[in-house]
Parts: C-alpha cells; structure tokens; sequence
C-alpha cells in the first residue's frame, strides 16, 4: 500500500506539475536507504519509493518538465503509526530511539516545496546510520543483530491490543503524535543546518578531509 499509494499518487499529481511546474515530494524513510530487521516488507516499500523517485527524476529531466522530485528520509517518527500497524511482535512495537517529532518532517516538506532538492533526510541519527551504511554494510548489520540489540529497541513493555489498520481504518482520533514522548528529541537541529544548506555539508566534507591529510602527513613525517 505505501510504495503503491505513492506511485499512484504521483501519477495523479503529474499532469497538473507538467503544465504548471513545481515540486514532487514523496516520504521514503531510513529505512528505504538502509533496511531495518523486523520489517522487511516497510524497508522493501520505502526501498521502492526511492527508486521510484530516481527512475522518475531522470524521465523528467530528459522530458525537459519544470518539475523536482524530492525524497524525504526521515529516522524514527513518534507518530501513531506504531499503534496502527499489524504487529506480529506479540509487545507494541516503538520507534528506534531516538525518534523524532512529526514536525520535523512536515519542516522537510515545506523546504522542499520551496527549494527544488534531491533528497532530504531527517534527523542527525539518519544521516549518522546512512553514512556508516555506506562505509561498511556489514558492520551496520551486525550491529543491529549484535545481541539482538535492533530487535529490542523496537518492542516495547506494552501489551499489543491487535487492532490495526491494515484492511480497515483503525479506530482512533487520528492525532498526528504518538505516544514514546520519553523516547523523542525535541530539536531537529542537523536538518536545518546541513539539509536545508547543502553547501555547508560540502564545507564539513572538506575540512574533514583537509584535517586526515595533515594527520597523515604528520604520520609520515
């Protein structure tokens, strides 16, 4: 439904940004970059929707079409979606620590709309996972599964009441935050600095290079 949903609603949404322009954005996850035990078919979907989301930017791109598409890689959210999800845990699940408020996200998407960029991710905890991901999967890996440690920080101490919303709406007063406050950060600092400024990311980069070549040097010399 997530990677479908998405799909099709681009597809609804394209022929109106075609004739006027403007901005594409779709919400992937962490999880669509770097895929989390537990939940394979959520890490398979978001996994899609990035994809999607590249095939599509260059089929524009070569169509000449006023049109950005950005994907939007958010960390742990609290948002109710623990709550409304079929669970075969036998707890209620929670978000990996630490989770972020949905805030931050609609942030990211209110960016984008305005300023055409790639990819946006949400959270300095995405990033942290997504840069060691690329450096050695399978450290990232055994991490996870070291002691079990990526399974227990996804099951609560709560008792799961088996209703979810899988074939019918949940019934809910559809509130936007969850309920793991103690496990959420207030800010969103890493975002705003580095996400919405890609050039000073460009600038860290640097000067992190800058700084292994004269401790290199300094090694050799």
């Amino acid at each position: 439904v997530d990677l479908l949903g998405t799909m099709y609603g681009s597809r609804a949404a394209l022929p109106h940004l075609r004739r006027a322009g403007g901005a594409l954005i779709n919400v992937s996850s962490v999880a669509g970059k770097v895929a989390v035990p537990l939940q394979s078919a959520y890490s398979a979907a978001k996994h899609g929707i990035v994809g999607f989301d590249n095939a599509l930017r260059m089929e524009l791109e070569r169509d000449g079409v006023p049109v950005s598409v950005t994907t939007i890689l958010p960390y742990a959210v609290n948002t109710p979606f623990f709550n409304h999800a079929r669970s075969k845990l036998g707890v209620l699940p929670q978000p990996t620590p630490p989770a972020y408020r949905p805030e931050a996200v609609a942030e990211a998407i209110v960016w984008a709309a305005e300023h055409p960029t790639r990819e946006i991710i949400v959270g300095g905890a995405a990033k942290a996972i997504m840069v060691l991901e690329r450096l050695s999967p399978r450290l990232v890996e055994w991490g996870m599964t070291f002691r079990g440690i990526g399974f227990a920080l996804q099951t609560s101490d709560r008792p799961d009441d088996d209703v979810d919303n899988l074939f019918a709406p949940a019934p809910d007063d559809y509130r936007v935050r969850g309920e793991f406050h103690d496990l959420t950060v207030t800010g969103n600092a890493y975002t705003r600095v580095f996400e919405f400024h890609p050039v000073r990311q460009g600038l860290v980069v640097a000067g992190l290079l800058l700084g292994l070549g004269a401790l290199l040097r300094r090694g050799r010399g």
